[in-house]
Formats: C-alpha cells, structure tokens, sequence
C-alpha cells in the first residue's frame, strides 16, 4: 500500500473507534497498534529461534511425564 492509502485508512479507523468506543476505544486501539508493531518489528525476525524455544520446552513438559 501507499503511504497515502496507508494514512487515510489509519485515519478512518481512528474516526470509526472514537466514534464508536470513545476514548477507551483509542486507547485500545493505541494499544493494538503498539503490539502489532512490536510483533512485526522484534518477534517476526526472530521466529525461528522463536519456535525452535517454544518446541524445545514442550519437549522437556514431555519428558517429565
């Protein structure tokens, strides 16, 4: 998308949640929007060390069974 396409439509989903939910409604927006940038931003370029992490400690949970 095009920073233009990009802002007007943040805009309207900005109108549409204080519209709707009011200010608690952008706060948690904001707050979406934060987890959303931290996952593309720190998560998603780790995702294999992410899941090899994840893996290795269901492996463990089992072997204590």
């Amino acid at each position: 998308m095009t920073t233009g396409k990009i802002g007007g439509l943040t805009g309207i989903v900005i109108a549409a949640a204080a519209l709707q939910w009011g200010w608690s409604g952008l706060l948690l927006l904001g707050l979406a929007g934060l987890a959303g940038y931290a996952s593309e931003r720190w998560l998603w370029p780790q995702r294999q060390a992410l899941w090899r992490w994840l893996r290795a400690g269901k492996q463990r949970l089992k072997k204590e069974d």
